[in-house]
């Protein structure tokens, strides 16, 4: 079992949405040398998941999906596809 790290500096940024947040967060995590995570892209890696898998998405298998995740899937360009954008948004709702 892996040992957790105890002394992790962790920043949270929320605003409405198209307010600068993630511009903000992206340049604070360049200056300071942290890993910036978007959460955005995270939620359309979940969309992309359902559109590839739509008889399979349930929790579980979305658990498993998230266990495997490395942040080089979430740099993937087909996240920002207008398909995975529009699956995004209904499945928010």
């Amino acid at each position: 079992m892996k040992s957790k790290r105890k002394n992790i500096l962790k920043v949270a940024i929320d605003s409405p949405a198209a307010a600068g947040a993630g511009t903000q967060a992206k340049l604070i995590s360049k200056h300071y040398g942290l890993l910036q995570l978007d959460t955005g892209r995270c939620y359309r890696y979940i969309a992309d998941i359902k559109l590839n898998n739509s008889s399979k998405f349930n929790y579980k298998f979305i658990k498993k999906k998230i266990d495997k995740l490395k942040i080089k899937d979430l740099k993937k360009k087909k996240l920002q596809s207008d398909k995975v954008q529009l699956c995004f948004n209904n499945c928010k709702r």
